[in-house]
């Protein structure tokens, strides 16, 4: 009786003696960086943790890409939502230099230089997703229970294995946002005729990406889905997208709208797309 004791203790001990690992050179807690098949349930079906089903992680960018009912965006019903109570994802953005700010065909873009990328990442379940991108659409391509919002903006961060997940930020008509008409001043125009242009602008400035986020960062929807471009229409684009949108907006000003809507003339949303059989989730504090 007395080993059978002794060797109970040791695998207690054992099993309690995990390791932080390093994915892209940061220490994750052993507990977060599995991604699980089984997702934990509270004692009111509230699910416990991320849910396991909608990660990308392991999932590199177009193994679905065919995957009609898989697509981006769609519209949000906030009454058939799962909930779920989840600290993840944990949000590690800072200061960004404005290197590269785009003037696509079709919207504003800003890409982080390789540094910018790993010092501003996030995580879920303790996998790294780094902040490569963020850009506009106007208007919001996700609604919530039919209610389409003035912009949206994506922040687009990858995985190394090259799996995606967007964090999706709506704004709203209101009052001015510092960083946002400052972003939007950024944009490449000609020196000589003032007109825009496709390019690539970089300013002798930095922005803290904190202040862009709202502030409260913990309230959102997620859902499985794919990118929304190059296709706009029905036809599938590449996925599968963890998508996180924020239930807080941020606000930009009618004169800060008005000059965004001047130098990018032509809404980029894409059409709702088919739910299907996928369940949209609702992190609840």
């Amino acid at each position: 009786m007395k080993y059978i004791f002794t060797i109970s203790i040791l695998f207690l001990i054992s099993c309690n003696t995990n390791q932080p690992r390093e994915i892209n050179g940061n220490k994750l807690d052993s507990n977060k960086n599995k991604v699980q098949n089984n997702t934990s349930m509270t004692s009111n079906d509230t699910l416990s943790e991320f849910p396991a089903s909608i990660i990308s992680f392991g999932k590199p960018l177009g193994s679905n890409q065919n995957n009609i009912l898989g697509q981006s965006p769609i519209d949000i019903n906030s009454t058939t939502t799962k909930k779920f109570h989840s600290t993840d994802p944990l949000i590690h953005y800072q200061n960004i230099v404005l290197s590269s700010i785009q003037h696509t065909e079709e919207n504003l873009k800003i890409n982080l230089s390789a540094v910018d990328q790993n010092n501003n990442y996030i995580t879920i379940k303790g996998v790294v997703y780094k902040l490569i991108q963020f850009h506009f659409h106007d208007s919001s391509e996700t609604t919530i229970n039919g209610k389409r919002s003035l912009m949206e903006v994506h922040f687009v961060n990858m995985a190394a294995d090259s799996s995606f997940t967007v964090l999706a930020l709506l704004i709203e008509k209101g009052s001015s946002n510092p960083l946002l008409e400052k972003l939007i001043n950024a944009s490449p125009l000609s020196q000589k005729t003032g007109i825009k242009q496709n390019g690539i602008n970089a300013i002798n400035d930095s922005i803290n990406l904190n202040k862009l986020l709202p502030t409260n960062t913990v309230d959102y929807y997620t859902f499985s889905g794919s990118l929304t471009t190059p296709n706009l229409d029905t036809v599938p684009n590449k996925g599968p997208v963890t998508f996180i949108v924020f239930k807080s907006t941020q606000q930009i000003s009618n004169d800060v709208y008005k000059k965004y809507i001047h130098i990018y003339e032509k809404p980029n949303y894409r059409v709702i797309q088919k739910l299907g059989s996928r369940i949209v989730y609702e992190n609840v504090q």
